[in-house]
């Protein structure tokens, strides 16, 4: 760690010797996602959070996410300040995407890729996977601390030391924050995975311009501390998570598995749902009935190594099988939560291991290509897709900030619809919506892209319980606002929707009635 904070080849002094980069990560970031920092738009499991603060707790212990617990009673509590966190969140992965950089100049000299860096923030910090993580406010501070805490690990474990206590104590630094990032969000473990690999692959390439052989015992050996340092950290995070849920008393809620094909509908099923998965992913990325997050970099990307295999295959000194197993690897730990679904998942989830496989292998092929047209190529491509990232994710953020406004005052309208009956004790009241009310603004992207942009008077609606989920979200966060009013039981809301009110079947797009101690809106 001493080396990190050195002044000669350390972090400060990696970003004294890339200013530019340096300046230009943090512009784009802010420049992408300062609406978040003037803007206080927040939704589902936020609201939540806010009102219900030590229920959620025990939610995320119920999850094993027990790393978010720590630190929101450590440093926050029940006070959600969003614009502070927005601010951290900004910096933190402003941060993380540098740390990537310096991690790559452990492998490769500075130098020689001072301006091929430039592709890690264009594609990694622009990509919209992101967006959709960000919008759960609640988290997002806690989710760029565990992923910087992620690269952190890796470079504590890259940097060598002839000093054994030394390599003991960084060694026990890197469980320490790993496990602890897993404990923050679970899919960080394929994160450090594909941080390996890329690693392992530009050592292969250096070995490779050097005419040096990289064996498969060499990369066995050089693999094993990682190896060992993820065993033993996935090792404790499960001990700690097992101990904190029998000292609780809480269940575990594995909510993943619901999702996964291959539990519900088998193996067979599972192969081919997973391969339109990845054929969606790779050539369908545009599809507007699908996450609008993929583009036709993943593809570009994959028939620029086509080539590239060829030429190590070639090659007197074997770097052919190593290349392969890292790239194999590579890939895996990015596409692993769609692998072990079997199904398309949200593209929360697939945040940060996809982007930064799409980053990574960009930057890849532009060091490993020498002709200088095809760099010229490749460096358009990378120009292409960041700047189309750029615009999706700036659409989805503005998306988002717009359809939460028309929530709000959709919120305010009931609520002084609510006062203009002027009823007695009115907080004793019960409030039901019924009825769906989607987002009408022009800046509403209206495709399928997670949460993002959904209107919380639309989401939750089913055939079975109605509105029901609706009312609870509606409920929490005009409460959080200042507009309180009490739950239903979804007995009581059932009852109230099958039986008492006269305003299912009504025409009007708004209206509201009184039934015993239940106020009933209608939207649509």
């Amino acid at each position: 760690m001493m080396r990190f904070f050195s002044k000669s080849n350390g972090f400060l002094s990696f970003i004294k010797n890339n200013v530019s980069l340096t300046i230009f990560t943090f512009i784009l970031t802010f420049a992408l996602y300062s609406i978040k920092l003037v803007n206080r738009s927040f939704g589902m499991d936020t609201n939540t959070y806010i009102t219900d603060y030590h229920d959620y707790l025990n939610h995320w212990y119920s999850i094993s996410r027990f790393g978010e617990v720590f630190l929101k009673k450590l440093l926050w509590g029940p006070y959600t300040n969003i614009y502070l966190l927005n601010f951290l969140a900004i910096i933190l992965f402003a941060l993380s995407s540098l740390l990537i950089c310096y991690l790559f100049t452990e492998i490769v000299d500075n130098e020689h890729i001072k301006y091929y860096m430039f592709i890690i923030p264009s594609l990694f910090l622009t990509s919209t996977f992101f967006v959709a993580q960000f919008y759960f406010v609640l988290q997002n501070f806690e989710y760029t601390l565990a992923m910087a805490f992620v690269i952190l690990s890796v470079i504590l474990i890259q940097q060598q030391t002839a000093d054994k206590i030394f390599t003991i104590m960084k060694y026990a630094g890197a469980v320490l924050l790993l496990t602890f990032s897993i404990a923050v969000y679970q899919t960080f473990i394929l994160f450090f995975v594909i941080l390996v690999a890329a690693l392992f692959l530009l050592e292969i390439r250096e070995s490779f311009e050097k005419n040096q052989p990289y064996c498969f015992r060499k990369l066995f050996y050089r693999c094993l501390p990682y190896v060992l340092i993820l065993l033993i950290s996935v090792a404790s995070y499960f001990v700690f998570d097992k101990l904190l849920l029998n000292y609780l008393a809480l269940e575990s809620k594995q909510h993943a598995e619901n999702m996964m094909i291959w539990k519900s509908a088998g193996f067979k099923e599972g192969i081919v749902s997973l391969r339109m998965v990845l054929q969606d992913i790779i050539f369908k990325p545009n599809d507007l009935r699908r996450y609008l997050v993929y583009n036709f970099g993943f593809l570009a990307t994959i028939l620029l190594l086509i080539p590239l295999m060829g030429k190590f295959l070639l090659a007197k000194n074997k770097y052919f099988l190593t290349t392969l197993v890292c790239l194999v690897t590579l890939f895996v730990g990015g596409l692993g939560v769609a692998i072990a679904m079997g199904a398309l998942p949200t593209p929360r989830s697939m945040a940060p291991q996809f982007p930064f496989l799409l980053a990574f292998l960009f930057f890849y092929i532009s060091l490993c290509y020498k002709n200088k047209y095809l760099k010229i190529f490749i460096i358009g491509l990378v120009l292409f897709f960041g700047v189309t990232q750029f615009k999706t994710s700036s659409n989805s953020l503005f998306s988002e900030q717009m359809t939460y406004e028309e929530d709000e005052r959709k919120m305010i309208q009931i609520d002084q619809s609510i006062k203009n009956l002027q009823l007695e004790n009115a907080d004793s009241y019960k409030l039901i919506i019924i009825g769906t009310s989607p987002s009408t603004n022009k800046f509403n992207l209206n495709i399928f892209s997670d949460l993002v942009g959904l209107s919380m008077f639309q989401f939750g609606e089913s055939e079975q319980v109605g509105s029901y989920y609706i009312t609870l979200n509606i409920i929490s966060i005009m409460d959080s606002l200042g507009m309180s009013y009490n739950n239903p039981t979804l007995q009581e809301y059932m009852d109230v929707w099958k039986n008492k009110t006269t305003l299912e079947n009504s025409k009007v797009d708004f209206g509201i009635e009184v039934i015993d101690d239940f106020i009933i809106v209608k939207i649509a």
